[in-house]
C-alpha cells in the first residue's frame, strides 16, 4: 500500500468518528434537541411561516414536535415563482401537505407571486385557483391570492366560506383595470 492510499484511509475513518460524535452529541447530548414538545411548541409558535418550515430541520426532535402541532400550521403563506404557479400538480401536492398539519382548524392561506423581475413574462391567461384551497374554503378564516403578472379566475370561488373572514384578491402590475365582484357564496 503507498502513503496516499493509507493517507486517505485514515481521513475517511477520522471523518466518520467524527461524524458519529457529532451525532451523538446532537442526539443525546443537545439541550435544544432534550426540550419537552410543549417548550418546542412555544417558541415554534413565534416563529415565521418560513422559520417554522427551517426549525423543521433542527433535530428529528423538533421536526416531530413541530408537524405534529397543528395550530403551529394555520398560516400558510406560499411565495411561489412563475415555474410553481403553473405547475398545478408541485402547488396542489404542496398545499394539501401543509393543510394536512393543521388537520381541521380554521386556516389563513396566502399566495403570491414572487416572479416580479422587470421583465418578467406577463400573463393573459388567468390562473386556475388551486382546487385544495377550493376544497378547505369551508375553514378558511382568511384567504390572499395576489399575483403580478397573472389573472385569476376567481369564478371558481363558489364553495361556501362560513368562517371567512379576510377575503383579498389582487393582480399588480396589470396595464388593464377590471372588477372582479364575489360569487354568491361571500355575499
Amino acid at each position: 500500500m503507498d502513503v496516499a492510499h493509507i493517507a486517505a484511509e485514515v481521513r475517511e475513518v477520522a471523518a466518520l468518528a467524527i461524524a458519529a460524535e457529532l451525532f451523538d452529541i446532537n442526539q443525546s447530548e443537545s439541550r435544544l434537541c432534550s426540550l419537552p414538545d410543549e417548550v418546542i411548541s412555544l417558541v415554534a409558535a413565534h416563529m415565521s411561516f418560513n422559520n417554522l418550515l427551517t426549525a423543521c430541520q433542527i433535530c428529528s426532535r423538533w421536526r416531530t414536535a413541530i408537524l405534529s402541532d397543528a395550530r403551529l400550521w394555520i398560516h400558510i403563506t406560499l411565495r411561489l415563482n412563475d415555474d410553481q404557479l403553473r405547475d398545478s400538480a408541485w402547488m396542489s401536492h404542496s398545499l394539501d401537505e401543509l393543510l394536512a398539519r393543521s388537520m381541521r382548524l380554521p386556516v389563513s392561506i396566502s399566495i403570491t407571486d414572487r416572479d416580479n423581475r422587470e421583465g418578467a413574462e406577463k400573463h393573459d391567461a388567468p390562473l386556475a385557483v388551486p382546487a385544495i384551497v377550493i376544497k378547505h374554503l369551508h375553514r378558511s378564516r382568511s384567504l390572499s391570492l395576489s399575483f403580478l403578472n397573472h389573472g385569476l379566475d376567481v369564478g371558481q370561488l363558489t364553495q361556501p366560506a362560513p368562517l371567512l373572514e379576510i377575503l383579498t384578491l389582487m393582480r399588480c402590475g396589470s396595464d388593464s383595470i377590471s372588477n372582479v365582484y364575489p360569487t354568491a357564496c361571500f355575499l
